[in-house]
């Protein structure tokens, strides 16, 4: 029998996303907010003795805005081109197989060809998810960080 592809549903502001788990390193479980003495405001967060980037996907797609879940938030720690990198989530659904996921366009109201975080959705449980590509977020992100 061989291996079953799995992935990750996680929700930032309430907005879900999907991400295969072969980019996922590891879940930090109740990080901080980062305050303005957070070590991570500096933008890293510890990981084996090195500080590695921590970014928000907040800030990135635009969800400033949209309240997130109480509680501590989590990091899922990436696997990216140049080494780990890390991301906070509101909260993490669960881990499924890729089966229950179905392609799905995205509206042509956010196509379009302007450089973005996300160009893809799939369909979870009848739910849009927006489609997280890591080596895409990090492209993007080097663009203008």
């Amino acid at each position: 029998m061989g291996l079953v592809a799995m992935k990750l549903v996680f929700r930032i502001a309430g907005v879900g996303f999907s991400l295969p788990l072969q980019s996922l390193i590891e879940i930090r479980e109740g990080v901080d907010k980062l305050g303005k003495d957070h070590p991570a405001a500096a933008g890293g967060l510890e990981l084996r003795g090195e500080m590695i980037p921590l970014r928000d996907l907040r800030r990135r797609m635009g969800l400033l805005d949209l309240p997130g879940d109480k509680g501590k938030p989590r990091a899922l720690i990436l696997a990216g081109s140049d080494g780990p990198w890390s991301v906070l989530v509101d909260r993490v659904e669960g881990i499924f197989s890729a089966d229950d996921f179905k392609s799905a366009r995205l509206p042509q109201a956010f196509s379009g060809n302007e450089s973005r975080p996300y160009d893809r959705l799939e369909m979870w449980r009848d739910e849009p998810l927006v489609v997280c590509d890591v080596l895409r977020l990090e492209t993007v992100w080097g663009e203008d960080d």
